[in-house]
């Protein structure tokens, strides 16, 4: 009689398990943040701003191999990495044309924060530090 019992209670319980499953039919729910996210990221795929950037950093009369990765063109958003030397993230602060000026923070290295004045071309990136001019940057697409 016992075993009866655990039976149609077994039973019972699976079908109102059952019951409760997902509805498959109903599409997931998408956020806001999640659509804006994908538009986001398919706008910065189709930019040809966006990726690896070789050039040469140069100050004072050295010269070092220097690596931009644009994350995002406008507003710009890059990272810099001069071998050996220190690294930066480049955050956009205004804007006129092509002509860009961007905030490095020093993220390591021997370097000092600084500001850049940056003109974005479709074959190259040149960058000026406007208080010192013997500081340039120049870059092409890879």
């Amino acid at each position: 009689m016992r075993r009866r019992v655990l039976i149609a209670v077994l039973a019972a319980t699976t079908v109102m398990l059952a019951a409760c499953g997902t509805d498959t039919d109903t599409p997931a729910a998408t956020s806001s943040a999640d659509t804006a996210q994908s538009a986001d990221s398919a706008a910065a795929a189709s930019d040809p701003l966006v990726g690896q950037w070789i050039g040469t950093w140069s100050s004072n009369g050295e010269n070092r191999q220097a690596i931009l990765n644009v994350g995002k063109a406008n507003p710009l958003r890059a990272t810099i990495d001069i071998p050996g030397r220190c690294g930066a993230d480049w955050v956009e602060s205004s804007r006129t044309g092509d002509k860009i000026s961007v905030d490095a923070t020093v993220t390591y290295g021997a370097c000092s924060d600084n500001r850049w004045s940056v003109v974005l071309g479709n074959t190259q990136i040149t960058a000026t530090d406007p208080d010192n001019g013997s500081n340039t940057l120049r870059f092409t697409k890879h």
